[in-house]
């Protein structure tokens, strides 16, 4: 992967090649920004033209032998740190601390990449600072999170940042059109719902094959979870806060299914018209004589559902958290 390869942030990729090319680039950075938004990739593609042996351009040559085993998986100077299980553990920083004792094995710069560092846990953290502040010539470190506010500041505050806005939904639009088979129509749909999520788009476009489990069908079962939480009982609630807790996708897929139907239920609000929740395998989910919601409960459900997202993004207990948010949406 090189720069010349990714979808959008233009104006990230300018940065971090003009700072290759002139040796100023900063040893120790962090990539945040939605999931799916290209994270991994950004840092990869910077890791390679850091590696490579001829950047002329300030992008990875793709040809040099460097470049060669960059793509192959076995660089020697290049190191992928990933959470081990809930967390990144604190024997996993003193790796890279052990590692960065020695010079690099083929050239002149050796990079880690400290993905999903938002679960590095409180030993693990404390243990890079130091790292971060003055690692050795030639040694860059860069993280990603979706979020910086899930780190301790002290990190932060130690790292250069490159914010990954969400992709524009014609970029993503476009790039659905023209690299796999989705009808145009149904490409502006997907982009829509993924929020600016080029990875999340594939997502929906590879599981869309199975009505069963496609994207929309998740969502318009949410949507009616959602719609039903003031009649049901608070026990029913609670039963679905420990279903969603247990399941294994991402909390962040159902906190943007949240926002796009609060979204389009305000729109339709203010705009005169009942929306209703489709894609490219659409089936109603609308209630029959139900009151559509109030802008003040919109509001309020809105508020609860940031304060859900932002108490995950500082690693509370991921029942806990579902549990209130119910009950509270259930109350607005």
């Amino acid at each position: 992967m090189s720069f010349q390869g990714i979808v959008g942030h233009a104006r990230q990729i300018e940065l971090l090649r003009r700072a290759i090319r002139n040796g100023s680039l900063h040893h120790a950075l962090l990539i945040t920004g939605i999931r799916g938004v290209g994270k991994k990739t950004m840092a990869r593609a910077l890791a390679r033209g850091l590696v490579c042996q001829d950047p002329a351009t300030g992008d990875a040559c793709g040809q040099c032998p460097a470049c060669r085993k960059f793509d192959r998986g076995v660089h020697p100077d290049v190191y992928e740190v990933l959470p081990d299980g809930k967390f990144m553990k604190i024997e996993q920083i003193r790796e890279i601390k052990r590692k960065l004792l020695f010079h690099p094995v083929l050239g002149e710069h050796r990079v880690f990449l400290v993905f999903e560092a938002q679960h590095m846990n409180r030993d693990a953290a404390n243990a890079l600072l130091k790292s971060l502040e003055e690692p050795p010539p030639g040694n860059y470190l860069i993280l990603t999170s979706p979020d910086d506010r899930a780190l301790l500041p002290t990190i932060v505050s130690r790292c250069q940042r490159i914010d990954l806005s969400p992709l524009p939904d014609r970029t993503v639009e476009d790039f659905l059109a023209a690299r796999t088979d989705v009808r145009k129509s149904e490409a502006a749909e997907m982009a829509k719902l993924c929020g600016g999520s080029l990875g999340r788009a594939m997502e929906a476009n590879a599981a869309e094959k199975d009505p069963a489990t496609s994207f929309s069908h998740r969502r318009n079962e949410v949507i009616l979870q959602l719609q039903q939480l003031k009649n049901n009982g608070i026990r029913t609630n609670l039963l679905l806060a420990k279903t969603w807790s247990n399941e294994q996708s991402e909390a962040d897929e159902l906190f943007d299914i949240f926002r796009f139907w609060l979204r389009d239920q305000l729109v339709s609000q203010y705009r005169g018209y009942r929306v209703q929740t489709g894609g490219p395998h659409h089936t109603s989910v609308g209630s029959k004589g139900q009151e559509p919601l109030r802008p003040d409960r919109i509001y309020r459900m809105m508020d609860e559902v940031e304060l859900a997202s932002k108490a995950l993004r500082q690693n509370a207990n991921k029942r806990l958290v579902f549990e209130v948010l119910l009950l509270r949406l259930a109350e607005a």
